[in-house]
């Protein structure tokens, strides 16, 4: 939304956060894309195959 030219206290009050909190969700996803904005620890998802455990690996 701001990149669509929203200002952040629209947004914030739209979604009951603060603007810091936008400004914070605006930087997460550029920096990391869709995994900066699930939280936690910054890591990339594993890549491969995942085992019938649930593991990933072969």
């Amino acid at each position: 939304m701001l990149v669509r030219g929203f200002k952040p206290g629209a947004i914030a009050g739209q979604l009951d956060v603060s603007g810091q909190t936008v400004y914070n969700w605006f930087h997460a996803w550029r920096d990391s894309g869709v995994f900066g904005l699930m939280g936690g620890p910054q890591r990339w998802p594993c890549v491969g195959p995942v085992r019938r455990d649930g593991r990933h690996g072969t």
